[in-house]
């Protein structure tokens, strides 16, 4: 997992340095699918999210047919969409087991 993409996203951990903030995330990624059990939800995510790109860029074939610049409108769309919807429930995800760490701060490593 690329850890980096997520630091300084969660106000709880803010005030560590990044490498800090960096090591935190990879252990609440290990909580969060391996302790608490959530790849399940996961693996909903990585299905429904491209499933919603997939019916937005599908739209303009319904609504316009001719129209070339609507279909790249909707499918650029589509895309967009499905990958900030993705990092959104993920980061959620990603909190739960960053909850989790912090309830047990001896097992994550995190000195306050």
């Amino acid at each position: 997992m690329d850890s980096a993409r997520f630091v300084g996203k969660f106000p709880e951990i803010a005030h560590l340095s990044k490498a800090e903030q960096e090591v935190l995330l990879e252990r609440a990624h290990v909580e969060t699918f391996e302790r608490l059990g959530l790849g399940g939800e996961i693996i909903l995510y990585i299905i429904s999210c491209p499933l919603l790109g997939f019916t937005i860029a599908m739209l303009p074939a319904f609504l316009f047919t001719s129209s070339p610049l609507a279909w790249l409108v909707c499918f650029c769309s589509g895309i967009i969409l499905a990958n900030l919807a993705y990092q959104r429930l993920y980061q959620h995800l990603l909190a739960r087991g960053l909850q989790s760490l912090l309830k047990h701060p001896k097992t994550a490593g995190v000195h306050h």
